[in-house]
């Protein structure tokens, strides 16, 4: 059908109308127009005078843009290129044929540069394109210590210059560059501009810039203006040196400026309701409370491996998955860069783990015992190794006393701390709390914990270690028990106490520590697997008391959680 059309059109056939455009006839077959455009059906279709016009004049489009329209029509391709995409744009915007605004789009998207980002964030701004706006908006920001530095930069619009700024995208420098940045574009036009920068100074985020820096900005000229506005200035700087992370761990990290960067809770691997075991990684959307996917790891679907980050790179270490029904365990790694949305892998574990604890402590990852070690009667100890990132390697650290699985850890001080788990499958569940004392590369133990734990959580809140979730065996019946205690143990005291208890016990779920909360994922209601959690209820450790329960699509059981900074997304 679209060949004999094409062929109608070239041997000029049965034309029955011509759009003249900017004085140019341009003959078409109106069910053709038509079949790709609501402008054009309208037009011909709902008793409009042109349904009855052969000559119709087109206001507000070039002949350039229609003739590729035109084009479009009759072969469904278009031939986009730095001559005519504005034209061919503005045209196709015009009778809203939107597949060739996409591939604009598209095309914008792919050529942006230093010298066209401002007029295709313009050109998306007028048009609507929500998406392309953000994604030139996110690259000025990822460019930023060169952008700024232009005569296109210093040219931008209050509004414009105010809209970046908001914009919140990750940048490639820190915060005093940004600021002066902000200072540099009020002294090009200081008559205008010196009176707004309390305005820009909004979007500032003075908690990122250190106080000694201060002393280079307040050296250039226009801080006298600032300075003039005392209560502003004030405020300002009240705001400095109040960084959530040290300097150094940006620099460990490769981020710039947290800038544009979120602190989210990240969920991983483990079994879903959407399609049993899973690779897949997702983050925790504050604006919708719900859970997004994020990336992949790059493995065949596993559960029970360790993951953690160390210097914001996320980590998906070990771990087991099925192979023909026989359960397979594995050493290797896989490291994910959020910035660069990519992954490489890591020099393998020299043992096989899964149910293990994985670690950071002083900027390395520590693997602690596992399966399938603690069931295969090896001595009374559990295999320990260290991975060093900058040189990719593992070495081996002292064996923890007690051979053991489903533990769990954290790190306080200079110290890893180890808790339960269990040995066999049908043994005795552990209480006992041992530490890694990483100056003396020995181990020690501590106060037993109030409740034997397997398969549960630690972590540490103002100094102190918590540990929650997981099972025991009761003694009598020797049938499970979910831990509904959620306890905390003071090491200077080497004591334990109560301090909560859950609002609803769950086999197979994560506990991890996020903004001052506990926030729980998935899981078996009661240890019943005919009832899947498809809430994450939080805790406020502060106020003592569950406080939100977060409803989900998403049934996750056996996965792993942790936090980490990502770079707001473009949705």
């Amino acid at each position: 059908m679209l060949a004999g059309i094409r062929t109608l059109r070239d041997r000029c056939q049965l034309f029955d109308m011509i759009l003249n455009v900017e004085d140019i006839a341009l003959p078409v077959h109106r069910v053709v127009l038509a079949s790709c455009s609501d402008y054009f059906r309208a037009m011909f279709t709902d008793g409009l005078k042109e349904s009855k016009e052969e000559n119709i004049k087109l206001n507000g489009v070039t002949a350039m843009g229609m003739r590729n329209l035109i084009d479009f029509a009759y072969t469904s391709k278009i031939n986009i290129d730095h001559e005519n995409v504005y034209d061919v744009l503005a045209a196709a915007n015009h009778v809203q044929i939107l597949p060739v605004i996409s591939a604009c789009e598209d095309f914008l998207k792919s050529h942006l540069d230093l010298d066209n980002c401002i007029d295709i964030m313009n050109v998306a701004e007028l048009y609507c394109l929500k998406n392309l706006y953000q994604v030139a908006q996110q690259f000025m920001c990822r460019n930023w210590s060169i952008f700024s530095l232009s005569n296109d930069f210093l040219r931008l619009n209050f509004k414009e210059f105010q809209t970046l700024l908001s914009s919140k995208f990750p940048v490639d420098c820190d915060e005093k560059s940004i600021l002066l940045s902000v200072l540099t574009w009020a002294e090009y036009d200081s008559q205008n501009r010196n009176s707004l920068f309390v305005e820009l100074f909004k979007f500032i985020e003075f908690e990122n810039i250190r106080r000694e820096d201060i002393e280079e900005i307040q050296s250039t000229p226009v801080w006298k203006t600032v300075e003039s506005n005392e209560v502003c200035l004030s405020r300002y700087l009240n705001q400095l040196d109040k960084s959530v992370v040290s300097k150094d761990w940006l620099k460990c990290s490769g981020i710039s400026n947290l800038r544009g960067f979120q602190h989210t809770l990240i969920v991983a691997g483990g079994f879903s309701n959407e399609g049993g075991l899973t690779n897949s990684v997702w983050y925790l959307d504050q604006s919708s409370g719900n859970l997004k996917h994020l990336t992949k790891i790059p493995h065949v679907d596993q559960c029970n491996f360790g993951m953690g980050v160390l210097n914001n790179k996320l980590y998906a270490i070990g771990g087991c998955f099925n192979d023909q029904m026989q359960e397979l365990i594995h050493p290797f790694g896989f490291c994910y860069d959020s910035q660069r949305d990519t992954w490489e892998s890591i020099a393998p574990m020299s043992q096989e783990r899964c149910n293990f604890y994985l670690g950071v402590l002083e900027g390395r990852f520590f693997a602690i015992g596992g399966d399938p070690h603690a069931t295969a009667g090896a001595a009374d100890m559990a295999l320990c190794e260290a991975y060093d990132a900058e040189t990719n390697t593992w070495v081996d650290i002292e064996p923890m006393p007690g051979n053991r699985m489903q533990h769990t850890g954290a790190s306080l001080g200079r110290r890893l701390y180890i808790s339960g788990g269990l040995q066999e499958q049908d043994g005795d569940v552990f209480d006992d709390l041992l530490w890694y004392d990483l100056d003396t590369n020995l181990w020690q133990t501590g106060s037993s914990m109030r409740t034997p734990r397997a398969d549960h959580s630690m972590f540490v809140y103002n100094d102190k270690l918590y540990v929650v979730g997981g099972w025991f065996y009761d003694t009598h019946t020797q049938q499970r028990v979910i831990a509904s205690a959620i306890d905390s143990y003071n090491p200077e005291l080497d004591c334990w106490e109560t301090v909560a208890t859950l609002n609803e016990c769950r086999l197979f779920a994560t506990y991890t520590v996020y903004d001052g909360c506990i926030y729980v994922v998935g899981g078996w209601k009661g240890g019943n697997y005919r009832k899947k959690c498809n809430t994450i209820d939080v805790f406020d450790l502060e106020r003592g008391e569950w406080t939100d329960k977060k409803c989900q699509s998403l049934q996750l059981w056996e996965h792993s959680s942790c936090t980490a900074y990502l770079p707001r997304f473009v949705s």
